[in-house]
C-alpha cells in the first residue's frame, strides 16, 4: 500500500535527480549565457553594486540568489550548475505534485514528471527565466491545493502564492509583472468560487499581494536611491533593451526544427481545447492553469527559441495531461511498477549514454574547475590570459566571449565583457567611446572571424581606426591605444 508507493516514488525521484545531475554538471563548457549569469553573481558576491558597477538588464533577485550561493559554496561555475540541478529537480517534483493535486492518476503523474526531466535536461540552466518558471509552478501548486482546503488554510496558501508572484517581479521586470497579474486573477477566481462574489477574503488576498509588491518595491527603490543607481537601472532595464535587434518569431521557431514545430502546434491545440473547456464547463482548474501559461508567455518575446519557448510550454504539458485525465483513468494500469521503473531506467540510461561517449576533459582553470571542456578551448583560454597578464596596462577584450577569458583573471570590465546590443544600456558606439579611454590595450576579433549575432561590428572599425595594431594572439588582434 502506502509504503510501497513511497518506496517506488523514492527510487523514481532518485533516478530523476541522478539524470539531471549528469546532464547539467557534465555539460560541455561553451554557453555564453551561463557565463554571463555566473559573472554577474560572481561580481555581486564580491561586493560590486548591481547596475552602477555590474551591468544587468533585469531586476536583481535572481542575481542576488546566485551571488549568495557563490559566497557560501565558492567562486566556481560548478556552483551555478548545482543551483540549476536543484531548480530542475524542483520543477520535476512540482509537476508531479501538481498533477496529483488535480487528481491525475499517480502512475501517470510520475511518468510525466520523468518525461519532463528528460525533455528539459538539455535546456535547464540557472537564470532568471528558469527561476520564474519555478516560482510560477510553486504558486500554481499552492493555488490548486487551496481549491480543496478549508477556509483558514486555503487563505494562507493563496497569500503565499501572491508573495511568490510579487517576488517574480524582482527576477525579471517584464515576465514578472505578467506572472503577478496571473496569480492575482487566479486568486480572485478561487476566492469567488469558495466564498462567493465580493467576499472580504478576496480583498484580503489581493491586498496582501499588492502590499508585498509595494514593500519589496520600496526596499528596491531605496537601494537604487541610496547607491545612486536609479539612472543606471532605468538605462539598462528599460532604455538599453530597445537596442536589441535580434528577433525570432513563433513562426520562425515552428519551422526551424521538428521540436519547434511540435512545441508550437501542441501549444495551439491545447490552448484552443482548454479555452473551449473553460467557457463550456467553467472549469476553474483549467482556468487557473491557463492563467499560469499566460503569465509565462512573455518569455518568448522577442526571441522564441527553444530555451525561451520551453518555459511556458511546461504549463502546456500540465494542461494537456489534466485535460486527458478521464481518458487516462480508463487505461488499465496492471504493470504500473514496471512502467515507473522503466521510465526511471530510461532517465538514467539516456544520461549515461550522453556522458560516457568519450573521455571528459575536466578543466583546471581558475573558476572553471570540474567543468568538462574541450582541450583546444582550454589551451586558447590559457594562451590569451597569459598574453593579458604579461602586458603592463589595462586590457579589454571587445567581443561577446570576453568573459570566458576575463573570469579566470578576476578582471571585470563593465559593459565591455558583455559587449552586445541590448545589454549595454545604450548605443554601443557611445558606450565604447565612453569606456575605451580607461584601457591601454584592446583585443579585437581578427577580420574574417564571425561575431555573436548581437555584436555591434561597427565598433571594431572604431578601434582599428583610433589605435595601432601591436600583436596577434590566438583569435584576436591586439591594439595599443
Amino acid at each position: 500500500g502506502a509504503n510501497r508507493s513511497r518506496i517506488i516514488e523514492t527510487i523514481f525521484f532518485t533516478a530523476v535527480f541522478a539524470e539531471l545531475f549528469i546532464w547539467i554538471m557534465f555539460r560541455k563548457f561553451g554557453s555564453l549565457d551561463e557565463l554571463w549569469i555566473f559573472n554577474m553573481g560572481l561580481n555581486i558576491s564580491r561586493g560590486l553594486k548591481p547596475y552602477s558597477e555590474v551591468s544587468i538588464i533585469t531586476t536583481p533577485l535572481s542575481h542576488m540568489i546566485s551571488a549568495l550561493a557563490i559566497k557560501i559554496f565558492g567562486e566556481q561555475l560548478a556552483v551555478m550548475r548545482l543551483l540549476a540541478v536543484m531548480l530542475a529537480f524542483g520543477d520535476c517534483l512540482l509537476v508531479y505534485r501538481i498533477l496529483c493535486t488535480v487528481k491525475v492518476n499517480r502512475i501517470f503523474s510520475l511518468i510525466i514528471s520523468g518525461f519532463v526531466s528528460l525533455l528539459y535536461s538539455m535546456v535547464f540552466t540557472y537564470d532568471y527565466n528558469q527561476l520564474i518558471m519555478n516560482m510560477t509552478l510553486l504558486a500554481l501548486y499552492m493555488q490548486l491545493k487551496a481549491l480543496d482546503m478549508q477556509e483558514g488554510k486555503a487563505e494562507n496558501f493563496l497569500i503565499a502564492a501572491e508573495v511568490i508572484g510579487a517576488a517574480a517581479v524582482f527576477c525579471k521586470q517584464t515576465t514578472g509583472i505578467f506572472v503577478f497579474a496571473a496569480v492575482t486573477i487566479s486568486n480572485v477566481l478561487i476566492c469567488t468560487k469558495k466564498y462567493g462574489k465580493g467576499s472580504k477574503k478576496t480583498a484580503k488576498t489581493v491586498l496582501s499581494g499588492l502590499a508585498v509588491l509595494l514593500i519589496m518595491g520600496i526596499i528596491f527603490l531605496s537601494y537604487l536611491l541610496f547607491t545612486n543607481a536609479a539612472g543606471d537601472f532605468i538605462r539598462y532595464c528599460f532604455i538599453g533593451i530597445k537596442e536589441f535587434d535580434n528577433k525570432e518569431s513563433v513562426m520562425e521557431f515552428a519551422f526551424e526544427s521538428p521540436i519547434g514545430f511540435v512545441t508550437v502546434v501542441c501549444t495551439i491545440i491545447v490552448l484552443v481545447c482548454a479555452m473551449i473547456r473553460c467557457v463550456k464547463k467553467s472549469d476553474i482548474t483549467a482556468q487557473i492553469i491557463l492563467a499560469a501559461f499566460f503569465g509565462l508567455l512573455p518569455t518568448v518575446y522577442p526571441i522564441a527559441d527553444i530555451t525561451h519557448s520551453f518555459i511556458p510550454f511546461m504549463i502546456i504539458i500540465i494542461l494537456l495531461v489534466y485535460m486527458l485525465k478521464e481518458k487516462l483513468d480508463k487505461i488499465n494500469m496492471k504493470g504500473e511498477t514496471l512502467g515507473i521503473l522503466l521510465t526511471a531506467a530510461i532517465c538514467l540510461v539516456s544520461s549515461a549514454a550522453f556522458t560516457f561517449d568519450d573521455k571528459l576533459n575536466f578543466s583546471d582553470i581558475k573558476h572553471y574547475k570540474f567543468i568538462p571542456m574541450d582541450s583546444s578551448i582550454e589551451e586558447q583560454i590559457k594562451l590569451i590570459d597569459e598574453s593579458i597578464v604579461q602586458r603592463d596596462g589595462k586590457t579589454a577584450i571587445l567581443d561577446a566571449s570576453a568573459a570566458v577569458y576575463m573570469i579566470p583573471l578576476d578582471i571585470y570590465n563593465k559593459d565591455l565583457d558583455m559587449f552586445l546590443k541590448g545589454n549595454l544600456g545604450g548605443k554601443a558606439k557611445d558606450i565604447l567611446n565612453e569606456r575605451s579611454a580607461e584601457f591601454d590595450y584592446i583585443y579585437v576579433l581578427k577580420e574574417g572571424l564571425s561575431h555573436n549575432w548581437q555584436y555591434p561590428t561597427e565598433c571594431d572599425e572604431e578601434v582599428r581606426k583610433n589605435a595601432e595594431k601591436e600583436d596577434e594572439v590566438s583569435i584576436y588582434d591586439v591594439y595599443k591605444k
